[in-house]
């Protein structure tokens, strides 16, 4: 089965004649992968305002075009879609429950063939795919090297960076003079979250489009602006759901696309990424780009390659001597940490280089291979930089914690890249969090909270609810409502006690949750846990866990509401490592002189899971060897799972040769029985 579909999709685009009598913006239907997807499209307001900032001449316009949030009809509350259309196609992500798909315009795959220009291009996130120079779809090698070995870090390049610089070649030191600061920036609240107020900031950013990268879409500014803002938007469902303070709840981080810029030539004023050669040069060149916003983020169509050996590859992209498709300026904590990432003023570096804008980051949608790669791939680079900008390093190859790989995939900080998406791909490992729970503490003056506004679907502020206008409220929230009432909108309708959109103590008939022990939060590292009090729809604010309650996953328990003790500890019992390697990675007891899995010892969690030992820890008798948070212990390196006692599967083999053997010399004196009586 190929990794993909080309499909034809019938469109529908509602006139705003009557808006009071439309239910949606736009609508597109088409079959893939043996399914019926019937989108059900609506504008997305902010980007109708968004600040798009052109030259030639010099120019600020606000988008001629859409872009679109939406859902899948009879999915309300378990899809989402995001995208625009490119000449009547629609490009973006539909997720579905755990499956993300990707809708690419095959004019944009397939720009040689006109026969294909109406149609989209559909992939899921768990298919790896490649587009090449001859605009065809392939499958990647088994070895995804080809792509995955291109993020980089480009603060740290060659060991080097502005301070090694500055001290090998006698610049001035580095100052610290300031720019005045950007504005506030915007703030989410989510529903499962009781966060107070501070928690809920944003990172403002712009979107940069270099001249290839305009070249790229046919110099049409309205391609190039919704391709920028679903890679912000992208990135913005990550970090809303990402819990960076380490209290188990999301911090409705958001990051937030406020202006879009596109360089149309090499010749637009003030332009200086014409002569980079790499992707470090790059980045550096668009460090001297003087603005105040959280980040600004370049995307690029320029080619990676290491050699240049014939003149006639040269086309409207660019060519990059280099092997990465994303750096950018990574800040590290403390008062004499490196500068760099969110909210960075303009800071003066020398007289020769002058000011530097450090909040910055680069990212091309070309790999090495000079071949433009997939939506999955770029939306998972830029997400990746921002990572960096946020103070996040790469993942630790050796460490099975925060690099667990296997079946799951790897954590969005991973030093490789992927061309299809695994179930972590998209999440911050533990590693990187911690990291970037201190820049945000440290560095996050920049983040601040937004204006709000009733009708896109989302509760912001003082809002109690936000189903968006009347048509489309009762599939989103019909405890709500919507934007357009002739009272006001945004409020919880009359009858209805809350909604369970916003709440998790909430019932779809939108009505409290009446169940006094239904548990609404629970935090795996800090011993805290919230059930539903039966009178309101809020969670209550968390207490201690009882004691014995698993944390941790389940490798240790709560005790006086520290994360310190075991199954074992708990029962008078010694923590011990059993022995037989396919029990290494449970948690075991030590009784009567033997080291017992918890659960060979009849002790289970309250939900009647077994004690396992925490992802990261040692098993095996090899080094290279760790437990992967399912019970069982794999090699770091080839990522296999390392077998049980071979004397165990030595002993049952050996039963089973004796019992073929016996049974045979049955069969045979039976036959030898018989055959001497029928003489």
């Amino acid at each position: 089965m190929m990794p993909y579909e080309i499909v034809s999709a019938i469109v529908t685009k509602t006139q705003n004649f009557y808006p009071s009598e439309k239910y949606f913006d736009a609508e597109v239907q088409f079959e893939a992968f043996n399914k019926t997807f019937h989108l059900l499209l609506y504008e997305d307001l902010k980007f109708r305002d968004m600040e798009i900032e052109s030259f030639q001449p010099s120019t600020q316009i606000r988008a001629n075009s859409t872009f679109y949030e939406g859902i899948l009809r009879n999915k309300t509350f378990d899809s989402s879609v995001s995208g625009y259309f490119h000449k009547g196609t629609f490009c973006g992500t539909v997720t579905e429950h755990r499956t993300m798909y990707f809708l690419e315009p095959a004019s944009i795959v397939y720009p040689n063939d006109s026969s294909r220009s109406d149609k989209m291009v559909v992939y899921r996130s768990e298919d790896s795919v490649e587009w090449d120079d001859e605009a065809d779809i392939k499958k990647t090698s088994k070895d995804r090297s080809v792509i995955r070995d291109e993020f980089s870090n480009g603060w740290n390049r060659n060991g080097m960076n502005f301070e090694n610089i500055s001290s090998q070649r006698n610049e001035i030191p580095l100052r610290w003079m300031k720019i005045p600061s950007a504005p506030k920036y915007f703030s989410y609240l989510n529903r499962v979250a009781n966060k107070s107020g501070d928690a809920d900031r944003a990172c403002q950013i712009e979107m940069v489009a270099d001249h290839t990268l305009y070249e790229y879409f046919n110099k049409d500014i309205d391609d190039v602006s919704g391709f920028l803002y679903l890679h912000a938007k992208y990135t913005d469902s990550i970090f809303r759901k990402t819990d960076f303070d380490g209290d188990g709840l999301p911090d409705n981080m958001r990051i937030v696309a406020k202006k879009i810029t596109v360089y149309k030539s090499v010749n637009d004023p003030e332009y200086t990424l014409a002569s980079a050669k790499d992707l470090h040069e790059l980045l550096l060149k668009f460090s001297m780009r003087i603005q105040s916003h959280c980040l600004s983020i370049c995307m690029s169509n320029r080619f990676i390659v290491v050699n240049v050996t014939d003149a006639s590859y040269v086309s409207s992209f660019r060519w990059f001597y280099s092997q990465t498709i994303g750096q950018a300026f990574r800040p590290s904590p403390g008062r004499r940490g490196a500068p760099g990432g969110i909210c960075q003023t303009p800071l003066w570096y020398s007289r020769r280089l002058g000011w530097r804008s450090l909040n910055t980051a680069a990212v091309t949608i070309r790999n090495r291979g000079g071949n433009r790669m997939p939506l999955v791939t770029t939306l998972l680079a830029v997400a990746h930089e921002i990572g960096h900008s946020f103070g996040s390093d790469h993942d630790p190859f050796d460490d099975l914690f925060c690099s667990p790989g296997g079946d799951r995939g790897h954590y969005l900080m991973h030093p490789k890249s992927t061309s299809s998406r695994r179930e972590l791909n998209e999440v911050f490992s533990p590693c990187s969090r911690l990291q970037m729970g201190r820049i945000i503490r440290e560095r996050g003056g920049c983040l601040g909270a937004p204006p709000t506004y009733c009708g896109n679907g989302v509760r912001e502020g003082g809002e109690e609810c936000d189903c968006g206008w009347e048509k489309i409220c009762g599939d989103l929230d019909p405890c709500c409502t919507p934007s357009d009432a002739p009272k006001g909108g945004c409020a919880l309708r009359n009858g209805s006690g809350c909604s369970p959109k916003e709440s998790p103590c909430c019932k779809e008939d939108c009505t409290v949750e009446s169940n006094e022990g239904a548990l609404c939060f629970r935090s795996d590292t800090h011993c805290l846990i919230s059930r539903c009090d039966g009178r309101t729809a809020t969670c209550p604010a968390p207490t201690p866990s009882p004691d014995g309650y698993p944390c941790k996953g389940t490798s240790k328990t709560c005790k006086g509401g520290e994360c310190n003790s075991t199954v074992c500890t708990d029962r008078d019992l010694e923590d011990c490592m059993c022995e037989d390697v396919g029990l290494s990675c449970y948690v075991c007891c030590s009784k009567d002189d033997q080291c017992l899995p918890a659960h060979g010892m009849g002790l289970e969690t309250p939900w009647g899971g077994r004690f396992v030992a925490l992802e990261g820890t040692h098993c095996g008798t090899s080094g290279n060897h760790r437990c992967d948070g399912a019970g069982n212990c794999v090699d770091v390196k080839s990522r296999k799972v390392k077998d049980g006692d071979k004397s165990h599967d030595a002993l049952w083999w050996t039963l089973i040769i004796l019992a073929v053997v016996l049974l045979s010399l049955v069969f045979l004196f039976l036959y030898l029985l018989r055959k001497q009586l029928t003489r």
